[in-house]
């Protein structure tokens, strides 16, 4: 995980042009005309450097993405894309899944 956090790092240099979602056979469509975009195609259980490099990029451009049908993204697998944007916390104020205190 270590390796692909300074991958979001990398990507503000603007000598790195991060893969879009479409090189990558998503379909983004945007969902409002000022911001928010769908992402279809996308399985973010099986998350690497170059899929995440797209993630961050669609949101940055969208400010918010929506991705549907992830029947196999388990609390695991929602832990691991979280630490990939940074440090995961928890809040005493809302329940967490057992096993997964974030």
């Amino acid at each position: 995980m270590r390796a692909l956090r300074g991958v979001s790092r990398r990507l503000s240099t603007p000598a790195l042009k991060p893969p879009s979602a479409h090189a990558l056979g998503w379909r983004v469509t945007p969902v409002a005309h000022a911001l928010g975009a769908e992402i279809e195609g996308a399985d973010l259980s099986h998350i690497g450097a170059t899929e995440f490099a797209a993630v961050r990029e669609a949101l940055l451009q969208y400010e918010v993405i929506f991705f549907r049908d992830q029947a196999s993204f388990d609390p695991a697998a929602h832990r691991a894309l979280a630490q990939l944007f940074g440090g995961v916390q928890t809040h005493p104020a809302y329940a967490t899944v057992e096993g997964f205190p974030e």
